[in-house]
């Protein structure tokens, strides 16, 4: 009887230790397992929702810069000396054009607006300074050409004849009353 009392101890002892051993490894590594699990589909689900905003987030920029041509582009984020230059820039460099004058802005006014002008001076052929006055006058949202002339020079220098194109690019806005 000593033998079986000794294997029931044996036995309550190893249940027990079982119990206390399976309550520690849930603790230490489990619940950890089970926690990551949880956060993972959290995640999941908030990855799935991103992705069902992206579609609005596009649209809504789409119309953000629809809104922006018809306002004058990115006029409204920088100067009007600085876009011009861009896309002169932009277009001579493309069209092999040389940019010999880029005059400071100068503002005049006309009853309740301001008159804000530049004159630029561009070197090249006949064609592409035709191509860039088509581009300033169709493409170009920040201002308006004034006035376009040819001048035709010689350079003694080089010996032969050049094309220059004098633009006045003029954009014109509502006097600000500072009385207010």
């Amino acid at each position: 009887m000593a033998n079986k009392k000794s294997n029931k101890q044996k036995f309550i002892v190893l249940v027990a230790a079982s119990v206390v051993l399976a309550l520690a490894s849930y603790f230490l590594s489990i619940s950890k397992t089970l926690e990551a699990r949880s956060e993972h589909v959290s995640l999941t689900q908030k990855m799935a929702g991103a992705d069902r905003i992206a579609p609005e987030i596009a649209k809504w920029m789409a119309l953000n810069e629809q809104l922006d041509d018809r306002l004058g582009g990115q006029q409204v984020l920088s100067g009007f000396h600085e876009i011009l230059l861009g896309s002169v820039g932009k277009y001579c460099n493309q069209k092999d054009l040389t940019l010999t004058d880029f005059s400071e802005p100068f503002e005049g006014e006309d009853g309740g607006y301001l008159v804000e002008t530049i004159v630029l001076t561009i070197e090249g052929g006949f064609k592409p300074l035709l191509g860039l006055v088509h581009h300033l006058e169709t493409q170009f949202r920040g201002g308006k050409v004034a006035s376009v002339s040819f001048i035709k020079k010689k350079n003694y220098r080089k010996n032969r004849e050049e094309l220059f194109l004098e633009v006045y690019v003029q954009k014109i806005k509502m006097k600000k009353n500072e009385d207010l």
